[in-house]
């Protein structure tokens, strides 16, 4: 194994409680520590929105909602499904020009 895909133990931080995760390389120890980030500027965004009054665990689940829908719409935009249907549809009226 090369130094840059040996396994380390990192701490992430996430709403003030630390998790141990073993990261299995440099690269995704860097995406382990800037997803915790991420959760963390947004909880913080959350918070500031609605004060710290509220219950910190809706923050946290609002986080996992806006991150949720975030990769579902993703996934939409990714989703070659349509499109490869579409092609075969000009394809296939290709072939039935040609033929005739």
């Amino acid at each position: 194994m090369s130094e840059k895909d040996s396994a380390v133990s990192i701490n992430v931080s996430i709403a003030n409680k630390k998790f141990p995760i073993i990261a299995k390389s440099q690269d995704e120890e860097e995406i382990y520590r800037a997803a915790s980030k991420r959760i963390n500027d947004m909880i913080s965004k959350y918070q500031a929105k609605y004060g710290s009054q509220a219950d910190p665990l809706d923050f946290l689940y609002l986080t996992a909602f806006h991150h949720t829908v975030a990769l579902i719409q993703a996934e939409k935009r990714n989703d070659t499904a349509p499109v490869m249907q579409e092609i075969e549809k000009i394809n296939k009226r290709i072939d039935e020009l040609v033929q005739e």
